[in-house]
C-alpha cells in the first residue's frame, strides 16, 4: 500500500466468516443482562453486534497487530452505528463481511496523538440479503516517536 501511516489500512478488506446464534449462549447471555426470550425465537438485538464483531475474521490481538498498534496500547471502543434490518434468529448462522472504512491519525490537546479505525461491517442471511450493517470505530492511542 503507497499511503503513509494509518490511512493505509482504508479499503482494507477484513477475512469475515461466520457467527451461529448458539440457543445455549444466548440462553446465558438473557441470564446474564436479566432479559426474557423473544416469543418469536428472535436473538436479543445485542447479538447483531456480537455477530459482526465476532465474525469479521480477526481476534482483537490480531487486529491491533494488524494496525502495527501494541496490544497495550490501550485501545477503546469509541463508537458503534448498528442498523438492524431484521432480526437474528436463534440457531441462524450468518456470514459476515467488511472493511476498514475510515482510518485517520490526529491529535487532542489532553489526549495527545490517536488513531482513529473504523471497519464497516454486514451480515448476510442464508439467501444473501444483508439483515445487518455495523460501523465500528476504535481509538488507539500513539505514543510519541
Amino acid at each position: 500500500m503507497s499511503t503513509v501511516g494509518i490511512e493505509r489500512f482504508r479499503g482494507y478488506a477484513l477475512p469475515g466468516g461466520t457467527f451461529t446464534v448458539e440457543p445455549d449462549k444466548h440462553a446465558l447471555f438473557l441470564e446474564a443482562v436479566d432479559a426474557e426470550p423473544s416469543p418469536l425465537g428472535h436473538a436479543h438485538p445485542m447479538f447483531s453486534f456480537i455477530a459482526a464483531h465476532n465474525g469479521m475474521g480477526l481476534t482483537f490481538p490480531k487486529f491491533m497487530e494488524l494496525l502495527e498498534a501494541p496490544l497495550d496500547a490501550g485501545a477503546l471502543f469509541g463508537q458503534e452505528d448498528l442498523t438492524i434490518m431484521r432480526p437474528l434468529r436463534i440457531g441462524e448462522t450468518v456470514a459476515v463481511r467488511g472493511s476498514i472504512v475510515e482510518a485517520r491519525s490526529t491529535k487532542g490537546a489532553k489526549a495527545g496523538s490517536f488513531d482513529l479505525v473504523t471497519c464497516g461491517l454486514e451480515l448476510i442471511d442464508d439467501s444473501g440479503a444483508v439483515i445487518c450493517t455495523s460501523r465500528e470505530t476504535y481509538v488507539i492511542p500513539r505514543r510519541a516517536a
